[in-house]
């Protein structure tokens, strides 16, 4: 792989599962990434199968914390050139963590999300707070500040899933329900009824080259992203 970036200076305070893809070859990562998100749960095999098309290729840090950066290489209809999309894996959060997030989901909901905070938690499109699935912080869709909250409905007490790069969120209720919060209409827009259905939903988008937010999201289900 690339040699990391802004790797901190003691090494001894990276984490086990960033330390071991440190100063390793491409198919050593590809093959530790494959074990990290492998899940016996049937849920979450869209995501897991669609992250398989993306190779590891380098170790990336930001405030301290570890990510892997996978790309997918596709041809760029237009200019007939090779492109690449990136996600980045983050570190699996902290067994504490993961155990406080679960205790606001229903549950039967409880086993699924821990598998997936497991292996996706601060994972997405970036490194910083944007652009990503919620790591540690799960602000509600009344904390996050929104100037029109008579609009949020009965999706005030939702809690943060993944903030999307232009400032739209996804949030999600305790039985898995998710909701669009769109920041330049300021409305939300039911997405998904159960979490296995955001899965797929996010799992099917995630083969586009577009970055998640609700616009993009919105002319992907009605066929209008580029190829």
């Amino acid at each position: 792989m690339y040699a990391p970036s802004n790797v901190p200076a003691d090494r001894e305070e990276i984490d086990p599962w960033t330390t071991s893809l440190l100063d390793v070859d491409v198919p050593t990562a590809n093959r530790l990434v494959g074990e990290r998100l492998k899940s016996d749960d049937p849920k979450l095999s869209p995501l897991v199968k669609r992250m398989a098309e993306f190779i590891p290729v380098q170790v990336a840090f930001a405030s301290g914390r570890g990510h892997v950066r996978c790309v997918r290489q596709y041809v760029d209809a237009k200019a007939n050139m090779p492109q690449y999309d990136a996600i980045y894996i983050a570190r699996p959060p902290a067994k504490e963590i993961v155990l406080k997030r679960i205790e606001f989901f229903d549950e039967s909901l409880r086993s699924t999300m821990s598998e997936f905070l497991e292996r996706f938690a601060g994972s997405g499109e970036e490194i910083e707070m944007a652009g990503q699935f919620a790591y540690h912080h799960w602000p509600t869709a009344e904390e996050f500040g929104y100037a029109e909250q008579s609009s949020l409905g009965d999706w005030k007490e939702a809690t943060l899933l993944y903030h999307a790069m232009n400032g739209d969120a996804v949030f999600i209720k305790p039985n898995g329900a998710t909701a669009w919060r769109v920041l330049e209409t300021d409305e939300t827009i039911p997405l998904a009824t159960t979490f296995a259905e955001f899965i797929e939903l996010y799992a099917d988008f995630r083969g586009t080259h577009e970055v998640f937010d609700s616009w993009a999201y919105r002319e992907f289900k009605e066929g209008r992203t580029k190829p």
